[in-house]
């Protein structure tokens, strides 16, 4: 039994390790009604101390993708290295998805809807943000990068949770 706490201890340490920029206050736990957020039922890819889910049947808007994420426990992918976008493309067979960054609050600023400010990760393609549509205040990310789109569009998503 010692062992497999040692273990489990390394594993974890490993993982903060790989991904040391955590996303704050966002927790694997249950909630007063008893559900459990965020559980391996629900996101069944583990990376470090991070739990994902990525959505790539069903596609919907930005705000039904934070909706979503939100009802699973969980909330729409912040990105925060290249490592981690690049564990998240490999391992999605979509060629886009909608991330947490947006610009809804103040026009051109983007910031994420799980932490109030910047991603850590912001490799946007080249020339974006371009806001080309008039109208493009979500971001999707693609294996070249983020790009602005507009929220209405319809995306698949990947949704992600923190373990304790």
């Amino acid at each position: 039994m010692n062992v497999k706490i040692v273990l489990l201890l390394a594993l974890l340490q490993l993982g903060h390790f790989a991904m040391s920029n955590e996303t704050p206050d966002v927790t694997a736990q249950t909630n007063d009604l008893g559900k459990c957020l965020s559980s391996c039922k629900d996101f069944p890819i583990r990376i470090g101390t991070k739990l994902y889910y990525i959505e790539s049947k069903l596609k919907v808007n930005w705000f039904g993708a934070v909706e979503s994420c939100r009802k699973l426990g969980g909330y729409l992918l912040n990105i925060e290295s290249a490592t981690e976008m690049d564990l998240i493309v490999a391992i999605t067979s979509s060629d886009r998805f909608w991330i947490s960054s947006n610009c809804l609050a103040k026009d051109r600023d983007f910031i994420s809807i799980t932490t109030g400010v910047a991603m850590p990760y912001n490799r946007w393609q080249a020339g974006q943000p371009d806001n080309q549509a008039g109208n493009e205040y979500c971001v999707q990310a693609t294996a070249l990068g983020l790009s602005d789109e507009p929220c209405a569009s319809l995306l698949s998503y990947v949704c992600q949770a923190n373990i304790l």
